[in-house]
């Protein structure tokens, strides 16, 4: 038998000085690597950049390699086509060796990105390249993080331009991508140009489903700044073919008012979007929180012409005094309108497609009756429309009819024609109510918040008794019939009234049996006094005049008799009431303050 023996030693040196030579190998290696790099890296790196991106059908322009390394690059200014093309200020790749043998990198990053796109008859063309973008070589260098910062994208469509600006995250999943973004659209045809919206996407994925794709979005956020709006997106899918056209979509959420107090309740949605041929054909309903209040959506979107609409419609909403209120509906309003009765309903629509967006609504009051205290509507009907929902604006003056009662005098007939011109005013084209046997009217006015109301209230052949109560003179009394005009401005500050005029069509009676006459005087005023129990006049003529501050007068100017004074001898009398007219100045404050309530709440939605 023979022994064979090993030396270790000498094995462990052998091995020692293959391991050294492997090492000064390997360093001379990456020492030349380096001086490649740095002598012949950035040609090298622009040089497969462009074959890379050739292949994916993205014709590159400029590069600008900044920096090259083991593990990636810097790319500065970088433009794809020609001078119109897609451009970046800065990119950012990384990849580790791991990655490349997989033809994959680790992250790229994109900054500054500037694409302008045109949408025509349902398809995309990126201005600048001279080919469409190759999804198959594209495919075959997958990304592992891609991150946009500052990327805009201008859609120029038919209807108008879309500019967004996008922050995003995307990241690769097993079934297709998914991540984080922010969009900023600071210009869009279904707004107009100064409408600014903003859309946080928390979560998003975009996964393959059989020959198209999926986008699925949670919790995201739709936000109006300028129309003080938000959709709460709690769940939305879209469909979307291989081509990039959008087949189905369905979305539940939320919209709620974002001004200060909210213009309408929250509401919660449902719509469903299915695609006919060339058209998107929308469908849904919202439905008032906490509330049995219904809205019907229905619209269209030609996606040819880029031209749509979408339309809403209330069912009739009932109103008790002791149940549901307007304020259910209309919250800025609720402090003016309270224990109201009666029904509305309303239809409102909003297209896009020509050089600006529409907004229109239609609104029917059936049966209203509300009281403010001073003043008892009933049977107030009318048919509103607006030709501009935000802000409102009506295309003409509008029609309104009801039945007023002012404090405790006789009810009449209210015909109201009024208009929303823009511009936060409110225009009373003509105001009318029958009233003891004549009418009272208003001059046409401008009501705009914060500035004083200048008119004037038209009488015509009303009885003098009511009139009188209208007025507020204690102890004054009469009949007959009066005409004339009193002159008023309104503010903050209270109610003047200068030079106002009333003077009786014919004779009748005026009884005073105040005490704004001194008790006792001279026998001419004990003669006044006397004569003004029940004198039957020929002439009658009143003057009115009231100070900001409340100090009033009316002047009394008569011809007549008593007939039990002076065998009623007939002379005439001037007599000169203290009086600030409150029952008067009380309809005109209130009126003003429920007008100029209306303004404020119009110019919040």
């Amino acid at each position: 038998m023979r022994l064979l023996f090993f030396d270790s030693t000498r094995i462990h040196s052998r091995w020692r000085r293959v391991l050294r030579r492997a090492l000064v190998a390997g360093l001379v290696g990456i020492i030349a690597l380096s001086g490649v790099l740095m002598v012949w890296g950035r040609e090298v790196a622009r040089g497969v950049v462009h074959m890379a991106l050739d292949r994916a059908g993205l014709a590159p322009g400029d590069l600008d390699v900044r920096s090259i390394r083991v593990g990636g690059m810097t790319l500065g200014v970088t433009h794809l086509g020609d001078s119109d093309g897609p451009s970046a200020s800065a990119v950012e790749v990384e990849w580790t060796l791991g990655s490349l043998m997989q033809r994959r990198l680790t992250r790229l990053r994109l900054e500054g990105v500037r694409v302008n796109a045109i949408l025509s008859h349902g398809a995309i063309e990126i201005v600048g390249l001279s080919r469409a973008p190759n999804s198959s070589g594209a495919a075959a260098l997958p990304i592992d993080l891609l991150e946009l910062v500052d990327a805009q994208v201008t859609l120029a469509t038919d209807s108008g331009k879309i500019r967004t600006t996008i922050g995003a995250t995307i990241t690769e999943t097993e079934d297709g991508l998914g991540g984080v973004a922010n969009l900023d659209i600071t210009e869009s045809p279904l707004t107009g140009n100064a409408t600014h919206l903003v859309a946080s996407l928390p979560t998003w994925r975009l996964t393959r489903e059989g020959s198209g794709s999926r986008l699925t979005v949670a919790q995201a956020l739709l936000e109006a700044p300028d129309l003080q709006a938000k959709l709460s997106v709690v769940e939305g899918s879209v469909e979307i073919t291989t081509t990039g056209e959008i087949t189905s979509a369905h979305l539940t959420g939320a919209l709620t008012s974002q001004s200060r107090p909210v213009a309408w309740p929250a509401f919660a949605l449902e719509a469903q979007i299915r695609r006919e041929e060339a058209v998107l054909v929308l469908t849904g309903h919202a439905q008032l929180v906490n509330h049995a209040i219904a809205v019907t959506l229905s619209g269209r979107h030609d996606l040819v012409s880029g031209q749509g609409s979408i339309s809403a419609t209330l069912a009739p909403v009932s109103f008790t005094p002791d149940g549901r209120q307007p304020a259910t509906l209309f919250p800025a309003f609720g402090h003016i309108l309270r224990q109201v009765a009666g029904s509305v309903s309303a239809r409102a629509s909003a297209s896009w497609g020509s050089a600006h967006a529409a907004t229109a609504m239609t609104l029917h009051l059936d049966r209203i009756g509300f009281n403010s205290g001073i003043a008892e509507v009933s049977e107030l009907r009318a048919q509103v429309e607006l030709d501009s929902v935000l802000p409102p604006h009506t295309p003409r003056p509008q029609h309104i009819t009801a039945q007023l009662r002012l404090a405790s005098l006789p009810q009449g007939a209210l015909d109201l024609r009024l208009n929303l011109p823009g511009g936060g005013k409110l225009e009373i084209e003509r105001a009318s109510l029958a009233f003891a046997g004549g009418s009272l009217g208003l001059s046409k006015l401008d009501l705009q918040r914060g500035r004083p109301v200048e008119t004037a209230l038209e009488i015509h052949a009303v009885e003098l008794g009511s009139l009188l109560d209208l007025i507020g003179v204690t102890g004054l009394s009469g009949s007959g019939k009066l005409s004339g005009r009193i002159p008023i401005e309104i503010d903050g500050s209270g109610v003047t009234i200068k030079d106002g005029a009333l003077a009786a069509e014919s004779g009748g009676i005026v009884r005073y049996t105040g005490a704004a006459l001194p008790e006792t005087g001279t026998a001419a005023l004990e003669l006044v006094r006397k004569a003004l129990a029940d004198f039957h006049y020929t002439a009658l003529l009143m003057r009115l005049n009231r100070s900001l501050g409340g100090d009033g007068s009316l002047l009394i100017e008569l011809k007549g008799a008593n007939p039990a004074v002076l065998d009623g001898q007939e002379f005439d009398v001037n007599v000169r009431l203290e009086t600030n007219f409150d029952r008067l100045v009380t309809v005109l404050q209130q009126g003003y303050a429920a007008a100029g309530a209306l303004v404020e709440g119009a110019a919040r939605q």
